[in-house]
């Protein structure tokens, strides 16, 4: 679901190929996602043969508005529980990260 989410659809072949599993396998779940309203298809638009595997927009919507909030909650909770040196050290972590992040190549 994420990386449907993430990418706003895929072909089969290329989800499958994201999740690591056999296209037929990955058919047999889209079917069930599309049953349950998690996941539509829509044509290609250059390949007729083709369908984009996409979220619902009740997934959508869940991906935008609650997913972040429990995602984020254990990490909140970890840096609650950190000593102040503790947090100190994972803020310099970050702003290391983002430096390696912003760097041009």
């Amino acid at each position: 679901m994420q990386a449907l989410y993430r990418d706003g659809g895929l072909s089969l072949k290329d989800l499958s190929q994201r999740v690591g599993l056999a296209q037929s396998t990955a058919s047999g779940i889209v079917d069930r996602l599309e049953k349950r309203g998690l996941a539509r298809r829509r044509p290609h638009p250059t390949d007729r043969r083709a369908s984009i595997i996409a979220v619902s927009n009740t997934v959508q919507e869940y991906m935008r508005d609650t997913y972040p909030v429990i995602a984020a909650n254990p990490v909140a909770a970890a840096l609650r529980r950190a000593k102040p040196a503790q947090r100190a050290a994972i803020l310099e972590g970050l702003r290391a990260l983002r430096r390696v992040v912003e760097a041009r190549p």
